[in-house]
């Protein structure tokens, strides 16, 4: 649940940052997408602020025409899905970033 705006101080804050594998070295169709989860060590106390970034780690091209859209932010977990808007060969992955309250 929403515990709306707060004002910590920043010590009292938990910083979590992880990256998943989304595609290596695939071939991808344009219009198509994979879902991703990422799961955090601990619980927040609340849902935290959280962003997706995508990385393209290959050569390609394709892999600077990719769209991630977060679906779900909860207290344990972010999930999304990373579209793919070219075809080709790509290798992808996903920067996680998440800030909020403990438990």
């Amino acid at each position: 649940r929403d515990a709306g705006p707060q004002q910590i101080q920043t010590r009292a804050s938990r910083i979590v940052a992880g990256f998943i594998d989304i595609v290596n070295n695939e071939s991808v169709t344009a219009g198509t997408s994979k879902p991703f989860v990422f799961s955090y060590p601990s619980d927040f106390k609340y849902p935290p602020i959280a962003t997706a970034t995508v990385v393209n780690r290959g050569t390609s091209d394709i892999g600077d025409d990719v769209t991630v859209v977060i679906r779900s932010i909860t207290t344990s977990r972010v999930e999304g899905i990373v579209r793919f808007n070219s075809s080709g060969q790509v290798t992808t992955t996903v920067n996680i970033t998440a800030i909020g309250i403990p438990t």
